[in-house]
């Protein structure tokens, strides 16, 4: 059952000197009746070094938002926990909701749920209005990490962490959520989708900002990590689904492609150079 013990809302951030910063993200009740945990990756110049007994600091000095969610991942000691950034906003209710998927999907080691661009408008537009209780590869495709709950006794029990090859301030520099699920997907545990806005979130994400050759070489990154034995007939449905976007067109298909290979040639040299 998620309760407001049991669970734990971390917050990865970077560069604060005090916790102003969280009442932006949390009302004045949650304020001080969450379980709430501050990653704050800094210099020793800024560093937050007081905070109220229910919300817990640590000041990291490597970069990195994968980094940043094993460091929280490695300190929550509830069982469940939402793992989000700085930018959002906790919308009221969240326990109860959280609560909802994890009654309802009691195995789940992660639930998506949803989050609200300002406006109350969706931030996804292909959110489901029923539950689902195993996400196929296409809902996994277009979760965010915002998005996502976790039972952390789950994840710890398999040792489950956030891939820092990928996600802001990495090497691939993006698909932080996809690498992570993929990690979940490969022990065979439940990945559920259980409807209701638990943040709000600006309309653009950070991650959005990147090229687009580099949005292809991340993507071929991202497959050769997910598809191993089925990489081409992913290949061949992200390029099909880009061509029906009128994204790739015969023109740009050989540039595109191009980016695609070489993120995948760049994920398996990093992969071998990391298990030497």
């Amino acid at each position: 059952m998620v309760t407001n013990d049991s669970l734990t809302i971390a917050i990865s951030t970077m560069y604060r000197s005090d916790i102003s910063f969280l009442k932006a993200i949390f009302s004045e009740s949650q304020l001080t009746s969450l379980n709430i945990l501050v990653v704050n990756q800094t210099d020793t110049q800024r560093t937050i070094k007081a905070a109220p007994a229910n919300i817990k600091i640590i000041n990291i000095y490597s970069r990195g938002l994968a980094k940043s969610r094993n460091t929280a991942l490695e300190n929550i000691i509830t069982k469940f926990a939402l793992l989000t950034d700085d930018d959002v906003i906790i919308r009221e209710g969240i326990v109860e909701i959280l609560n909802r998927g994890f009654t309802k999907f009691k195995n789940a080691a992660v639930i998506r749920f949803q989050a609200c661009k300002v406006g109350n408008e969706p931030f996804s537009k292909n959110y489901p209005d029923a539950p689902v209780k195993m996400m196929n590869i296409f809902g996994i495709m277009n979760s965010s990490s915002i998005e996502l709950a976790v039972n952390t006794e789950l994840l710890n029990r398999y040792d489950i962490k956030f891939d820092e090859l990928f996600g802001l301030g990495s090497v691939f520099g993006n698909a932080l959520e996809q690498a992570f699920l993929s990690n979940v997907r490969n022990h065979n545990l439940q990945i559920s989708y259980h409807p209701g806005f638990i943040v709000n979130h600006p309309a653009e994400c950070s991650g959005k900002d990147a090229s687009v050759n580099k949005l292809y070489y991340v993507n071929g990154a991202l497959s050769a990590k997910m598809f191993t034995s089925r990489r081409g007939l992913w290949t061949f449905i992200f390029f099909l689904f880009k061509i029906k976007q009128g994204k790739v067109t015969f023109k740009n298909f050989k540039q595109f492609f191009n980016a695609y290979n070489q993120g995948i040639e760049d994920y398996k040299r990093l992969k071998r150079e990391n298990n030497n």
